[in-house]
């Protein structure tokens, strides 16, 4: 039995686990598999919430929580992304700028932890995860007019990566 202060952990281990299954049934053709596939990412979507209110309720949020839950969320959104740029859904363009900025938060976030500067997670942060999550969903089930949501999670990608570039240089100045 795991013990209560490991239960987020283990949520968002379960969640990367998941994701090879996911990436998967993304890429089998067919209406059923898309349904299957849109269900499992919702779920995820939604175990991000729940790691994050066990870690809270239980005070058990811990260095490898706040490195791994980041991650995992990166590993399930940018698949999908890849993806729908193949099936031209998405332009690579923005692809590759959610790409670059998923991954270079991650070596960012490590480069800062390094300096003992914590980079937790922001308002726009959130949002952009948000957006993304919604944007994923609705390309999944297919609703028309995903344009405008891809959009939003763009911008909001962009301006979630310039805020913690912006946070880390501020507490730089502030702290020599």
């Amino acid at each position: 039995m795991v013990a209560r202060k490991h239960w987020a952990n283990l949520v968002t281990f379960l969640r990367l686990l998941a994701v090879p299954p996911f990436f998967v049934l993304l890429c089998l053709e067919g209406g059923e598999r898309k349904v299957q596939s849109f269900v499992l990412f919702l779920v995820l979507a939604l175990s991000d919430l729940l790691d994050g209110y066990l870690a809270r309720r239980n005070g058990s949020v811990t260095n490898a929580g706040k490195f791994l839950d980041p991650v995992a969320d990166k590993l399930l959104i940018l698949p999908p992304f890849i993806l729908f740029s193949v099936w031209q859904i998405v332009p690579w363009l923005m692809t590759g700028i959610i790409i670059l900025r998923e991954v270079g938060i991650v070596f960012f976030r490590i480069f800062a932890d390094r300096k003992r500067v914590i980079l937790e997670a922001r308002f726009l942060g959130k949002m952009k995860t948000l957006s993304q999550n919604v944007a994923i969903c609705w390309i999944l089930v297919a609703f028309p007019k995903a344009q405008i949501l891809i959009w939003i999670a763009f911008i909001l990608t962009v301006l979630s990566g310039i805020d913690y570039l912006a946070k880390y240089f501020f507490f730089q100045r502030q702290n020599p």
